[in-house]
């Protein structure tokens, strides 16, 4: 997504704090603790500005001022954009000496007040210690939540500000502890498994798994799934839903799930020796740095990567992309595409965040150095590197479930000083093709990624294809090659970046009079490009 405008919610409103009420220490000694109800809705950020300006008020009519430290927390996230700040805001619900429960919600704050703050994203954050910690979430009464923490029950009642529902975070820190999410839950909910050796088993619900430091074990489940196994010698298992396993770094071991109910798969060892088995859908499988192992068992498409890997392909349909040097065993009718890995991308990209983030990143850079199609995209960004000076900046998207493409140049930085707000997909300044002359490049900004976002909708996305359909944005921005206009009430600049045919007037993207002109990216610059080469259906419509 190229971002172009807005959109409104309704504004915070601060509440007072109230606590949960919770059994006595005689009743916990005598019987089984109560459930302490959390009520996901409450609200205890008070912000500062709103302290500051109703103390202006009650100054001048002699009223007793507010206390500065009735002031909420909060910070910025990583992720902003010009004339907007987005923050998290703390809202301290509940805590005992067992679990910390904070909502963190994260708003958007517009300069321009004729629009309205905007949520984009709700959570509630149940934080354990640093002991070897159970954790048990299984389904309430009347859309509750029991989040079992040791002895100690918790009603989660979900909050439902949003058009969906609230996440569910749970973070145990350190220790070697036990998530166990039943099958029938199927609230959002993400975990974050700490130091430690971690046994996480997902439930029916969207997850997000991210083991930690440690020998990890992950299983996903019966909904949507996202796996990282940081850093240690970890075991991730697939679920029946959409899957997408990360190993990072460690000797790895990701199994796909087999049976007549599986869905697609993407699978990435990362760095270490790994060991990678697919499942009985489609699996797409990278082995990354490291003397990996990939075995197929339904179509599989291989990605060898850096290293002496060995393939086992056991489907005429395979698709097995490879250097000549690895040990390849597969089926006649199996097609086999020699590949030579090129260490490109150093240069033309420089990645910001958090060290999980930069290791997911490098992860997926050496996919696509493994990918023909990902070799000639990082190779435009380390040329289009040496021609204006700057690399292509990746960080870290916090603020919301999506990623985008943001890029500048002086005549956006001065709009934005002179408080215009710059609308791309018309400027030539802006890097808009005009009466077929490119537009003047965007030189700076950055594309801004969330690595774990899986998308629940009908095209197969997986993360690493969010990232090179921005990284299409970001070869149109730095060329100054943007679409105007729009096809089927599509923005040409988004078919673009997909693959999809345009209404726009035919152009030479490469600047090569051999190859005719084109109304949308050539290949292999478009998301399709990468979708066709792994073996997936091709999106047909950006909106789908």
């Amino acid at each position: 997504m190229m971002l172009t405008q807005r959109v409104s919610t309704l504004p915070p409103h601060p509440i007072k704090l109230q606590e949960p009420k919770q059994a006595t220490q005689q009743t916990l000694k005598n019987n089984p603790a109560p459930p302490v109800a959390i009520d996901g809705n409450k609200r205890t950020y008070v912000d500062p500005d709103y302290i500051e300006n109703q103390n202006k008020l009650n100054a001048k009519s002699n009223k007793p001022l507010i206390p500065s430290h009735y002031a909420g927390k909060s910070r910025l996230t990583t992720d902003q954009r010009p004339f907007s700040t987005t923050r998290i805001e703390y809202n301290p619900l509940y805590s005992d000496s067992n679990v910390d429960i904070t909502r963190e919600r994260t708003v958007r704050y517009p300069e321009d007040k004729r629009f309205s703050n905007q949520l984009t994203n709700d959570a509630l954050v149940i934080k354990t210690g640093n002991n070897a910690d159970i954790v048990h979430i299984s389904k309430g009464k009347d859309g509750t939540l029991n989040v079992q923490v040791n002895d100690q029950t918790y009603s989660i009642k979900p909050s439902e500000e949003r058009r969906t529902n609230q996440k569910i975070v749970i973070q145990t820190q350190g220790g070697d502890d036990t998530v166990k999410i039943d099958d029938d839950v199927d609230y959002e909910i993400i975990v974050e498994g700490g130091d430690g050796d971690d046994d996480i088993t997902a439930g029916g619900g969207t997850t997000r798994i991210f083991g930690g430091a440690g020998n990890d074990t992950i299983r996903l489940g019966r909904g949507t799934g996202y796996a990282e196994g940081n850093d240690g010698d970890d075991c991730i298992y697939a679920g029946r839903g959409k899957g997408v396993l990360y190993g990072n770094n460690g000797n790895d071991r990701l199994i796909g799930y087999v049976g007549p109910d599986a869905n697609p798969v993407y699978m990435d060892g990362g760095a270490g020796n790994d060991s990678i088995s697919g499942g009985s859908a489609h699996s797409v499988m990278n082995g990354g740095l490291g003397d990996d192992t990939l075995k197929g068992i339904g179509r599989s498409t291989f990605y060898a990567g850096d290293g002496k890997d060995s393939i086992i392909s056991e489907n005429v349909e395979d698709l097995i992309y490879a250097k000549p040097t690895d040990l390849i065993q597969k089926k006649t009718e199996a097609t086999f595409i020699p590949i030579v890995y090129e260490n490109v991308g150093k240069t033309g990209i420089k990645i910001e965040g958090s060290p999980e983030f930069k290791q997911r990143v490098e992860d997926d850079l050496e996919m696509l150095r493994a990918s023909p199609s990902g070799q000639q995209m990082l190779k435009e960004f380390d040329a289009s590197t040496n021609n204006i000076g700057v690399p292509l900046n990746i960080i870290e998207v916090e603020s919301e479930d999506n990623s985008f493409y943001m890029g500048r140049n002086s005549h956006f930085d001065q709009k934005v000083k002179d408080g215009i707000e710059p609308h791309s997909a018309e400027d030539p300044d802006l890097g808009v093709i005009k009466n077929g002359v490119r537009g003047t490049p965007l030189t700076h900004g950055a594309l801004q990624y969330n690595r774990s976002y899986v998308n629940n909708g009908t095209h197969k996305n997986h993360p690493v294809s969010y990232l090179y359909h921005e990284m299409s944005h970001a070869y149109n921005g730095r060329n100054g090659t943007v679409l105007p206009g729009t096809t089927e009430n599509e923005a040409n600049i988004e078919r673009q970046a997909v693959g999809l045919p345009t209404d726009a007037t035919p152009f030479d993207f490469d600047n090569d009079p051999a190859t005719p002109p084109t109304d949308t990216n050539p290949d292999p610059f478009n998301e399709n490009a990468l979708h066709q080469e792994m073996g997936e259906s091709l999106r047909t419509r950006y909106f789908d």
